[in-house]
């Protein structure tokens, strides 16, 4: 062996003969080639945070693209720190396979004493837990603060997500367990992922409270989304996430190779039938009910299907899939529906979505499961089955509920869960990054002189071909195209609003250094509030 072989292997973290085959390890016997795909499955459920990206960045509107997808890379770095740190403890801590907590992992933090065998699995459940705490992220939008987006972020997964994981999946989790040989049925993360997600989801957005445009009369708004094509684009990731999430169990399932790839395939096949049918049903029952089809309220049936799919796919048959995805379709609207009724701003409707296809998929579930469920056998196990996995819902309710409610009622109570109102009337992207996502006045300038209208000012905001853009009626926005300061004649106090308000006429400088003078804007909104009140 070379010089350079040598220096290496001294360097390896893991023995270069490891056996896990003799490792007393949770994932014992897992030794198969298919098992070394495990990274690979991994990077591909890490990268649906591309699908997430582009659905809140489309849905979201324009003035808050930036933010949103700042947020996103924010919590899912946060997360990668708090699964470290705490989460897989919580999640899968044990001194070994026969001795354990059922409701809480003890040890493992920061990964000490985390046997060689079980490394190789620690990316693969990180996957999941970025991806459920991106459904929260996507709910708030733009009215949460970075600091509260840190602070939910690393509680949720070191603790809210950890818990339930541990239920669901650990070998000592009480509903992995059961009872009278009756276990949870949940392959994919409908419950540890999707249903506790969209749980937190909801609790956030009713304390987090509305945006003032979405209910400002007694009919519902629904903002437009901003980009249907990064809508589209996010829809596809999440499916092809979906694919991966709900089939990637089987990689740690301790069959022969041939069994893992067949089991892969109709888990796949299965999660597409039923996103498919869940897709068709929306539009089916939008054009029956003469409804205009929206097209963001597809993409969100196609994705419940897909959730709808994660507890069972690869146990049931596909007709029995064509039946959950028509049904995760009604659970969405009927959920959409209830949730705005109670005037709760759901942004990218992530309740509806993950906790509705979660509900349709677990319930579902022990009435079509292969030769054992309700449908082909009617015995007592089969409702013992319905019965535990009802049990493990309420749990996983309550639990996600009472705890996401104490974290996100103590954020409001420190004043640091909500951004201000005039930051989402402006645009958050320009006060809270200097760095708009589109450098268009032609969409800025209507949003502002509407602002200005609604303040009750006399003043609009114009684009000059030779001067830039300025204020008519006395008060003044002079845009220097070779500059970066702009000024606001008023009062003589001097302002510098950002790049969007430019002329897109005009070349824009190499660097971006401007400071937003938030004072002035304040003024504007807190003024306008003020006239509400009255």
């Amino acid at each position: 062996m070379d010089q350079f072989n040598t220096t290496y292997l001294n360097l390896l973290p893991v023995g270069s003969n490891l056996d896990c085959s003799r490792s007393n390890s949770y994932y014992t016997g897992h030794e198969n080639i298919s098992s070394n795909l495990i990274p690979v499955v991994a990077a591909m459920i890490f990268f649906m945070q591309l699908g997430f990206s582009f659905i809140e960045g489309g849905t979201i509107s324009l003035g808050g693209v930036t933010n949103i997808l700042i947020k996103n890379i924010l919590s899912t770095t946060v997360a990668i720190i708090a699964y470290y740190a705490m989460g897989f403890a919580f999640s899968f801590g044990s001194d070994n396979l026969h001795s354990g907590s059922p409701f809480l992992g003890q040890n493992g933090f920061f990964f000490t004493g985390v046997g060689q065998c079980t490394h190789k699995l620690i990316l693969y459940y990180f996957g999941y837990a970025a991806g459920s705490v991106s459904i929260i992220s996507g709910s708030l939008g733009n009215r949460v603060t970075l600091l509260s987006s840190t602070i939910y972020s690393f509680i949720y997964v070191a603790l809210i997500y950890a818990v339930s994981v541990h239920w669901v999946w650990s070998p000592h989790g009480w509903l992995r367990i059961g009872a009278n040989s009756v276990q949870f049925v949940d392959f994919g993360g409908a419950s540890s992922v999707h249903m506790v997600g969209g749980v937190a989801a909801l609790v956030g957005c009713i304390l987090i409270e509305p945006r003032r445009e979405r209910f400002a009369s007694s009919k519902f708004i629904s903002p437009p989304a901003h980009s249907i094509p990064l809508v589209a684009l996010g829809t596809w990731f999440l499916g092809v996430y979906l694919l991966f999430t709900n089939s990637a169990p089987t990689y740690i399932l301790d069959i022969s190779e041939d069994a893992q790839g067949a089991l892969i395939n109709v888990s796949m096949f299965n999660t597409m039938i039923c996103m498919s049918a869940s897709f068709l049903s929306y539009v089916a029952w939008m054009k029956l009910s003469k409804a205009p089809v929206v097209f963001t309220q597809a993409c969100n049936s196609f994705v419940c299907g897909g959730v709808a799919a994660s507890s069972n796919s690869p146990f049931v048959a596909p007709w029995a899939c064509c039946i959950m995805g028509i049904c995760a379709t009604f659970m969405y609207i009927s959920l959409r529906n209830i949730v705005q009724r109670k005037k709760v701003d759901d942004v990218v409707n992530a309740f509806s979505v993950h906790f509705g296809g979660a509900l349709t998929g677990l319930v579902l579930a022990p009435w079509f499961l292969n030769n054992k469920g309700i449908v082909y056998s009617g015995s007592m196990d089969s409702f013992m089955q319905l019965g535990w996995n009802l049990l493990g819902v309420a749990a996983i309710i309550i639990w996600s509920g009472t705890t996401s409610f104490i974290l996100f009622l103590s954020l409001k109570l420190t004043k640091v869960l909500r951004v201000p109102e005039y930051y989402l009337k402006s645009g958050i992207d320009f006060l809270e990054h200097g760095q708009p996502a589109y450098i268009f006045s032609h969409h800025v300038i209507p949003e502002f002189n509407q602002l200005l209208r609604s303040s009750g000012r006399s003043a609009s905001l114009s684009i000059d071909e030779h001067s830039g853009s300025r204020f008519q009626g006395g008060k003044e926005l002079t845009v220097n195209p070779s500059s970066q300061h702009q000024r606001y004649g008023e009062g003589g106090r001097a302002n510098h609003y950002p790049n969007a308000l430019r002329s897109p006429l005009y070349p824009q400088p190499s660097h971006n250094s401007f400071t937003a003078n938030r004072g002035s804007i304040r003024d504007v909104y807190e003024d306008d509030d003020e006239d509400d009140e009255d």
